[in-house]
């Protein structure tokens, strides 16, 4: 087995963890999630870190992550650091790596910083607006932002937006920003890239309108076009 790494500067201390992760990550640390990919909060020295082990791919993307294309961990590396640097809120990163086998990948990791905002997006899926403008509102211009510097989160739904409110305002943190499409944000990408949240009541025509008037498109059309997306419950 051979390995491709690469660790944040700051980070080089946690060297031993990260490369023995194939070894210790399944031992290691608090479930979050496992259905394709499995997540893990572990304490680490006294650092709390996110670790996303990825699926093997399939035999026809093994070669392609080997030869053509970027893995899904290193990706999320670059794309947290893209997303940073613009200014915009993403979970710190602090590694990738890519362990081979045959000479294709298999095993991949990628390690951030754990966000501790507490809450994330889906709680507008139980509850109505119920005062919350101001997030709401804040969100959509964060959107737009994102928007107008040509960047769009492919999987922006509700448990990958996570935030917390502050006096200055209401700041957010993306995770899981694996896939990012770069390139211009007309107003139909623009609208559909709002497709996989779900919200009660009137939140998502509050939400729509906020980031239309923010970015100076046509409310009605916006609505227009995400309507076939909006999903209640």
């Amino acid at each position: 087995m051979s390995i491709n790494h690469t660790i944040h500067p700051e980070y080089i201390h946690l060297t031993t963890f990260i490369i023995n992760l194939p070894n210790s990550f399944d031992n290691k640390g608090k479930l979050l999630y496992k259905v394709r990919n499995e997540v893990r909060l572990i304490d680490v020295d006294g650092i709390k870190v996110v670790v996303k082990k990825f699926k093997v791919p399939h035999f026809a993307n093994r070669i392609a992550y080997t030869y053509f294309r970027k893995s899904k961990a290193r990706r999320s590396y670059e794309y947290s650091q893209e997303l940073i640097a613009n200014g915009f809120g993403a979970a710190q990163p602090i590694a990738y790596t890519e362990y081979f086998k045959g000479g294709l990948l298999a095993d991949s990791y990628y390690v951030s910083l754990y966000c501790e905002y507490g809450r994330d997006f889906n709680e507008f899926r139980v509850r109505e607006i119920e005062g919350r403008e101001l997030i709401l509102k804040d969100f959509a211009l964060f959107t737009a932002r994102i928007h107008d510097v040509g960047i769009r989160h492919l999987d922006y739904g509700g448990g990958n937006i996570l935030f917390e409110e502050t006096p200055e305002g209401t700041h957010f943190c993306l995770i899981d920003v694996n896939r990012l499409e770069k390139g211009e944000v007309d107003i139909k990408k623009g609208c559909e890239n709002f497709k996989l949240l779900y919200m009660k009541g009137n939140a998502f025509r509050f939400l729509i309108t906020e980031y239309a008037n923010a970015r100076n498109f046509d409310v009605e059309e916006c609505v227009a076009l995400i309507y076939p997306y909006i999903h209640t419950n």
